[in-house]
C-alpha cells in the first residue's frame, strides 16, 4: 500500500448516475468526476479529504456513507444543495450512447466564499484536485491557495458545458485533465477538425504545465512542458459493462503516481493499469471497492 504523508485535497460535486442498458436494466450509484477521482484516490490508499456542498434530501444522507466506504474523508460546506442528475444510455460496449444531465443547483454551488469557511481543510495537503464544475472564483482561490502552500494544482474538465473556464484560466494549472470531446469543444473555432491532439494541447500550453487528454477504447495522451514531451499510453484491453468513469479514474491514477515521485511515462502506465483493474470488477462488486481489492498488486508493479 502506497504511504502516504501529504494527502490530497479534492474539490468538487457529487451527482446520482443513472446508467441504462435498453428499456429495462439500469445500474444506480454515485457518480460525478470529482467524486469518482477522490474515490479513485481513496482505493489506491491516498486517503483524500474531499469538500463537496451538503446534499440535502433522501439521497443526501447517503453520500457521507457512501464516500468512507471509499477510503475518502468528507468535508461538507455550508452550501446546501439537492444531488445533480446523470442519465446515460450505454451500448453493448459500455459505451455512452446517449445521455442528459439535469443540474438540480448543485453546479457552481462551490464558491470561494463558501470555501473560504472550510479553510482548515488544506493544511498538510499534498496537493488540490478541483473540477470545472466549480465557480471561477472557487478555481482561482484554489490555485491560490495551492500557490500559497508551494503544492501542486490538478484540474479535470467536468463537461463541454463548463470548457469556457479553462479559456478564462489566468494563470496555469499544473495538470489538466479532459476527455477528447472536451478537447475539441476547447479548440472549438481555432482549429481544423483534422488537428491532431498535440497541435491543440501544445497551443493552449499557457493554460496548463501538462495536459491529458483520455481517448476512451484509443487510451490516452499526455503533453508536458517541462520537461517538453508528448506520451501516448495505449488502452489495456477489457470486457465490461460500463465504462463510464474509466477517463477520470485514469486521471485519478495518474495524479496518485505523479505525487509518489513516478516519472509521467510510468504515471501514464499506472493509470491504464488502474483503470483496467476498475473495468474488470464483477458486475456483482462495486468498482472501486474490487480497485482497492487490486492497490497492493498496482503499486507492487510500478515499484518494480
Amino acid at each position: 500500500m502506497m504511504q502516504v504523508t501529504h494527502r490530497p485535497v479534492v474539490v468538487g460535486t457529487v451527482t446520482l448516475d443513472v446508467l441504462r442498458r435498453g428499456l429495462d436494466t439500469a445500474d444506480l450509484r454515485f457518480g460525478g468526476v470529482c467524486n469518482n477521482v477522490a474515490c479513485a484516490l481513496g482505493a489506491l490508499g491516498m486517503s483524500p479529504r474531499f469538500v463537496t456542498a451538503t446534499f440535502s434530501g433522501d439521497l443526501g444522507e447517503l453520500i457521507p456513507v457512501h464516500l468512507e466506504r471509499h477510503g475518502v474523508e468528507w468535508h461538507p460546506l455550508s452550501t446546501r444543495a439537492p444531488l445533480a442528475y446523470y442519465e446515460a444510455v450505454l451500448d453493448a460496449s459500455g459505451e455512452v450512447s446517449a445521455e442528459r444531465f439535469f443540474d438540480t443547483g448543485s453546479l457552481n454551488a462551490i464558491t470561494a466564499e463558501a470555501l473560504r469557511m472550510l479553510s482548515g481543510v488544506f493544511v498538510g495537503a499534498g496537493a488540490i484536485v478541483g473540477c470545472t464544475d466549480l465557480a471561477d472564483d472557487a478555481i482561482q482561490m484554489l490555485q491560490g491557495v495551492a500557490t500559497d502552500l508551494s503544492i501542486p494544482f490538478f484540474l479535470a474538465s467536468t463537461s463541454i458545458q463548463e470548457i469556457e473556464k479553462i479559456h478564462r484560466l489566468k494563470r496555469p494549472v499544473d495538470l489538466l485533465g479532459m476527455n477528447l470531446t472536451e478537447l475539441r469543444a476547447l479548440a472549438s473555432g481555432s482549429f481544423p477538425t483534422h488537428a491532431s491532439i498535440l497541435q491543440v494541447v501544445s497551443a493552449f500550453s499557457a493554460k496548463y504545465d501538462a495536459c491529458l487528454v483520455t481517448r476512451g477504447p484509443d487510451g490516452a495522451s499526455l503533453w508536458t512542458g517541462r520537461p517538453h514531451q508528448f506520451i501516448e499510453q495505449a488502452a489495456l484491453p477489457v470486457t465490461t459493462r460500463s465504462v463510464v468513469g474509466a477517463g477520470d479514474v485514469f486521471f485519478a491514477g495518474l495524479v496518485a503516481a505523479h505525487l509518489a515521485g513516478k516519472p509521467w511515462q510510468s504515471a501514464m502506465a499506472f493509470g491504464a493499469a488502474v483503470v483496467l483493474a476498475y473495468l474488470s470488477h464483477d458486475a456483482s462488486r462495486l468498482p472501486f471497492l474490487a480497485l482497492r481489492s487490486l492497490t497492493d498488486e498496482l503499486w507492487s508493479g510500478i515499484n518494480r
